[in-house]
């Protein structure tokens, strides 16, 4: 089956990744210079800037599956943000989130 997606960002290549494995031809069609969407930046000559805010979460069970999906668990680093977060009525950090199921030390710990 050949399949045609409108738009390179998260979704569209998540979908075109997932189809390609099932047997599909797959053709991604992208109107920016670049693929990524809003995962991707402005280049200003001097200095690059995100086009969108970059976080993942250690709750973003699906986006973590993806990335371990594709071969690439090990190259994300987490790291302790600053940036607020407003979660079952707590503001804070992503630590209040809970842990990737793969990092519980409690098998309980929900």
């Amino acid at each position: 089956m050949k399949v045609g997606i409108i738009g390179g960002g998260t979704m569209g290549l998540a979908l075109a990744h997932r189809l390609a494995r099932q047997g599909c031809a797959v053709t991604v069609l992208e109107a920016a210079p670049q693929v990524g969407g809003l995962a991707t930046w402005f280049d200003y000559g001097d200095f690059v800037w995100d086009k969108f805010y970059h976080v993942i979460c250690r709750s973003d069970s699906h986006l973590l599956g993806l990335i371990d999906e594709l071969g690439i668990g090990d190259k994300v680093k987490w790291s302790h943000t600053r940036t607020g977060f407003l979660w079952r009525g707590k503001v804070g950090s992503a630590p209040i989130f809970p842990p990737h199921p793969t990092e519980r030390r409690n098998p309980r710990e929900k």
